[in-house]
């Protein structure tokens, strides 16, 4: 499946589809565009059905550049697998995670 990013307002992004090694590469071309602004970054993730650790890599490298302009990440209702991955990487510090709907919610 295809992965593509819209901008939501000035400080979100979302992301639907996969985040892999496929897809990975063609996203991060737009990465520039995800760092315009000001303040934390807001990436909707309630849309990605698949994770690999190449998306997490880019989620924190991501997380990187922000926090050289004193900006942080913030991931919007990852799935469980995103979770999963992240605490098996020994990251979890690394990330930040809100859940901003419910699981009934994000399934419909």
């Amino acid at each position: 499946m295809p992965s593509s990013w819209k901008r939501v307002n000035s400080s979100q992004i979302a992301f639907t589809g996969e985040l892999n090694r496929d897809t990975v590469p063609t996203l991060w071309q737009d990465c520039q565009h995800w760092l315009e602004g000001e303040g934390d970054l807001a990436i909707e993730l309630a849309q990605v059905q698949l994770v690999d650790s190449a998306g997490v890599a880019m989620l924190l490298q991501l997380q990187r550049r922000l926090q050289q302009h004193q900006r942080q990440l913030i991931l919007l209702n990852p799935n469980a697998q995103l979770r999963a991955i992240v605490e098996l990487s020994g990251v979890s510090d690394l990330v930040q995670f809100e859940q901003t709907k419910t699981e009934q919610n994000s399934e419909s």
